[in-house]
């Protein structure tokens, strides 16, 4: 399991900011079949929104968190990952933390009117 990508996401049109996170498995452990994406709060940077996504076909996997509130420019938010072999999520065969830094600056949010 390896990130491929990560980063925030600003939708002006909404005014919100968004996690983005992909991940490629190369080759899933047998009876891996759900991957758990745990993001941040923004604020606290513990981890308040998770999305369980069913493995399929394809090798890579793209989430996208919430709307964020409450980043620091220049402060790293951690994702955390895990790959489950159960939908109850009792069962953790592999894990990582990608740590995503926000570069967005503060001057930048004012003029597109996106609060933090």
């Amino acid at each position: 399991m390896e990130v491929v990508d990560a980063g925030f996401v600003l939708i002006p049109s909404e005014k919100i900011i968004l996690l983005s996170l992909e991940v490629e498995l190369s080759s899933p452990p047998a009876g891996a079949r759900f991957l758990r994406f745990s993001f941040p709060s923004g604020e606290s940077k513990e981890f308040s929104e998770f999305k369980v996504i069913p493995l399929g076909a394809g090798d890579s996997y793209e989430v996208r968190s919430g709307a964020l509130k409450g980043m620091s420019f220049h402060e790293s938010y951690p994702v955390k990952v895990e790959l489950l072999a159960d939908r109850s999520q009792s069962r953790v065969l592999d894990s990582l933390t990608q740590y995503v830094r926000f570069e967005v600056p503060p001057q930048a949010l004012e003029r597109m009117g996106v609060e933090l």
